[in-house]
């Protein structure tokens, strides 16, 4: 991947499963991803949070949406895209939103069962 990308957040919405006019199914969910600091002048922990789209695709899409809730930690490893097009009112617009490839339960606060599919 040319514009890689790794982010671990919190997902803020349930995971919409929608089938593409070609038939490959596709996944968006949103991503909340928590940045910490310490203050040193007022001795208090800050966080701010950044959001991010995520959509993949095919079977990573099937399994995300049998899987994953809002709420869930998860990782995400995928590649940052940006998509310009033209509103009905002619406004142009970009968005950015990351192609995933990767997507794992993060395993530091969230407990899964795992079962093989054999």
């Amino acid at each position: 991947m040319d514009n890689s990308i790794w982010l671990v957040g919190r997902i803020t919405r349930d995971p919409e499963l929608q089938m593409m006019k070609n038939g490959i199914p596709r996944i968006r969910l949103n991503l909340a991803v928590p940045h910490f600091w310490y203050d040193k002048a007022t001795r208090t922990r800050l966080e701010r949070k950044s959001y991010f789209e995520v959509v993949a695709f095919h079977e990573l899409a099937v399994n995300a949406s049998e899987t994953l809730l809002r709420g869930d930690n998860v990782i995400v490893v995928g590649e940052l895209l940006q998509q310009h097009f033209r509103k009905a009112d002619g406004d142009d617009v970009a968005a950015t939103e990351v192609s995933a490839s990767h997507i794992g339960v993060d395993l530091r606060s969230t407990v899964v069962e795992v079962i093989d599919p054999d």
